[in-house]
């Protein structure tokens, strides 16, 4: 049995010699004229024993409710602040919080974060609540929720 030396040094044995000089392995030749490749007999099995009358049983499956979290704004469904009377209720908790907070002026080339105060020149000031990506934000404003885009 040779041996041979690997990259690392290390010795590792010649397996195709050992293959070669194996007793165990003797090389029969198969005769592929053989076998038909052609012939209906391939694929064939016992379906006719199958009875199609008998239908298979199932066990019915178990389906869950799947609740999904609702976003809140101050401890409000934001899906609520569509109406005016809510979204001013927020806005005025939201503004007491944000007193001393740093406001940025908006600008639609700007880009903006959850939890940003930004002053619109049209709507006044707002509070960021949901950055959608690619460019757009949500911005609460004290008559309700607006979609404005930025990073333009």
């Amino acid at each position: 049995m040779a041996k041979d030396r690997d990259v690392d040094g290390i010795e590792e044995e010649d397996h195709e010699e050992e293959l070669e000089e194996s007793d165990d392995f003797e090389g029969d030749e198969v005769d592929v004229a053989t076998f038909d490749i052609e012939s209906d007999d391939i694929g064939d099995s016992d379906d006719d024993d199958y009875d199609d009358s008998v239908s298979r049983s199932r066990t019915p499956v178990k389906r869950r409710t799947v609740t999904r979290a609702v976003p809140m704004v101050e401890g409000v469904p934001k899906s609520k602040l569509d109406q005016a009377d809510i979204a001013k209720t927020v806005w005025d908790r939201m503004s007491e919080r944000a007193e001393g907070l740093d406001v940025v002026t908006y600008a639609i080339s700007g880009s903006y974060q959850v939890g940003q105060v930004v002053d619109h020149k049209k709507f006044g000031r707002g509070f960021v609540i949901e950055v959608i990506p690619p460019q757009k934000v949500e911005i609460l404003f004290e008559d309700g929720l607006r979609k404005l885009v930025y990073g333009r």
